[in-house]
C-alpha cells in the first residue's frame, strides 16, 4: 500500500470518504430496521390488547346470556 500512497495522494482521502459514505449506509440501515421492529412489535402488542378486549366482550356476552336464559327458565 506504500506504493500506491506515494504514487497518489489523495488513496488516503478516497478511501476515508468510501468507508464514511459505507458507515452511513449501515448505519441509515440500522436505523430503518430499528424503526420497523418497533413498529411490528407495537402492532403485535396493539393486536394483543384488541383480541384481550375482544375476549372480555365474548365472556360479559356469554354471561349476559346465560343469566338471561336461567331468568327465563325460573320464570
Amino acid at each position: 500500500m506504500d506504493v500506491l500512497n506515494r504514487s497518489n495522494p489523495n488513496l488516503p482521502m478516497l478511501r476515508l470518504a468510501f468507508s464514511m459514505a459505507a458507515g452511513a449506509k449501515h448505519g441509515l440501515l440500522t436505523v430503518y430496521y430499528r424503526s420497523r421492529t418497533t413498529l411490528g412489535q407495537n402492532r403485535g402488542q396493539t393486536q394483543a390488547i384488541v383480541e384481550q378486549k375482544q375476549d372480555q366482550t365474548r365472556e360479559t356476552g356469554n354471561k349476559v346470556t346465560s343469566f338471561t336464559a336461567a331468568y327465563s327458565k325460573m320464570y
